[in-house]
């Protein structure tokens, strides 16, 4: 738990924000249109004054056919440009006689004054193709590296790490080669920390659809005595998706990202797109974890010495409960091995993962090889994972407005100062105030 505080605390970004000053303070009354039809008395001159120089325009007000107000007049030239066409009589009857039979026809209902501004042009015929656009024009050109992306293969994983700081590139006949960063359109990614020593990366690899790459801190080896070492990626102005599970904890890392100039790089989680396919929400998670456990007992309990009929029984009550719950066999909790059990069928072996936990610096440099191996490993997976729930999420989501949001939604910026760091020491302090009354009572 103390490890997921840490990850989860350190993958924050901090940024520094131009001043900004502040708005002059406004009234926050809410007015309806009931209290402006009774009020007899009119609004002072401030409030004339106050309207003219907002952006609102005089229009005029629109009902429907039963008398439901609508939108203004000018709002609705310019959102349906052109003649309206009438509304079709059966609907307009069916409607009277619906209000009609609940004793609703007629009724008087309150009007507000018409809500009208000048808008921008809608880019195109209808509001489908206003949104679609804009999607488009949003989503280029990282939809198309996207969907490239989703049909290339990786290369082969280097057999033989060089040990050097900075990046390293490997090519696809064996040689490698020093190089200041990828600098590559497509990129899936990942870093490794030694928590409990640095919240900095020790090491990270990245393959594209054409070489490796592998990245060593200075610190790690010996040639600095500061841990604080941010990880390039190349020219911040090029167009680029970054491919990760979790992504947002390894973006923290990176060097680009923390220039006052936003970069161009576009942050594809696997885990988010997992989640928005074959997720599942809170209180899904304990029944999916319980037959998880089932599932495996019986597995186990199968591949031991047990009686045949015991089998069947188990397996027989096993079909039961999946009848039961048709979607625990259609989701999966979001980290990288039950996803990529899920999606690929692939089991992944998370025992060096500890090895970042237990180890000093002096011991990961002992293990380089293997843990190098490790962390190009779970690149490889989450290549794999990316090709199979990209075009999921695409199928499920196809409009691009959802592919274009996902880029500002992964490249958020919390504005901090220095109370931030008295805001994690009250948490933790807070945490293990509350564990240790736990422990007590227990």
């Amino acid at each position: 738990m103390a490890a997921n505080s840490m990850r989860s605390q350190q993958a924050s970004l901090l940024r520094l924000r131009r001043v900004v000053y502040p708005r002059p303070p406004c009234p926050c009354t809410r007015h309806y249109a009931t209290d402006i039809s009774h009020n007899e008395h009119p609004p002072p001159a401030s409030s004339v004054a106050n309207r003219r120089s907002s952006l609102s325009v005089s229009s005029e007000s629109r009902f429907n056919e039963i008398g439901v107000q609508q939108i203004s007049s000018h709002v609705y030239s310019q959102i349906f440009p052109g003649k309206a066409p009438p509304a079709p009589e059966e609907l307009v009857r069916l409607s009277k006689d619906h209000l009609q039979r609940h004793d609703l026809l007629g009724k008087n209902t309150d009007s507000s004054e018409p809500v009208a501004f000048d808008m921008p042009e809608i880019q195109g015929q209808t509001l489908d193709e206003h949104f679609y656009k804009l999607a488009m024009d949003s989503a280029e050109p990282y939809l198309g590296l996207a969907q490239r992306y989703s049909i290339a293969n990786a290369p082969p994983r280097p057999r033989k790490w060089v040990r050097r700081s900075g990046w390293t590139k490997y090519s696809r006949d064996g040689s490698s080669e020093p190089v200041e960063a990828p600098d590559e359109e497509m990129l899936t990614f990942d870093v490794e920390v030694l928590w409990h020593e640095s919240s900095y990366a020790v090491m990270a690899c990245a393959v594209s659809d054409k070489s490796w790459y592998a990245w060593l801190s200075p610190w790690l080896l010996g040639e600095s005595e500061s841990d604080r070492h941010l990880i390039p990626l190349g020219n911040p102005q090029k167009p680029r998706i970054i491919v990760g599970h979790n992504i947002g904890y390894d973006r923290a890392r990176i060097a680009e990202e923390y220039e006052l100039d936003q970069s161009r790089n576009y942050f594809i989680d696997t885990m988010s797109l997992h989640v928005a396919v074959n997720g599942m929400c809170s209180r899904q998670r304990p029944t999916w974890n319980m037959h998880r456990k089932n599932r495996e007992t019986r597995d186990k309990i199968a591949n031991s010495e047990a009686t045949a009929d015991l089998a069947a029984l188990l397996q027989a009550k096993g079909d039961i409960d999946e009848e039961e719950e048709l979607w625990v066999g259609r989701s999966s909790v979001n980290s990288l091995r039950d996803v990529a059990h899920f999606h690929c069928g692939v089991t992944i072996d998370k025992a060096k993962r500890e090895w970042f936990s237990e180890l000093d610096r002096q011991g990961v440099c002992d293990k380089l090889d293997e843990l190098l191996d490790y962390c190009a490993a779970d690149v490889d997976i989450t290549h794999r994972v990316y090709k199979k729930v990209f075009p999921a999420f695409m199928e499920t989501c196809p409009h691009p407005v959802s592919f274009a949001a996902l880029r500002h939604l992964s490249t958020e910026i919390l504005p901090v100062n220095r109370t931030w760091d008295s805001y994690i020491a009250n948490a933790e302090a807070t945490y293990h105030k509350l564990s240790d009354a736990v422990e007590q009572r227990l």
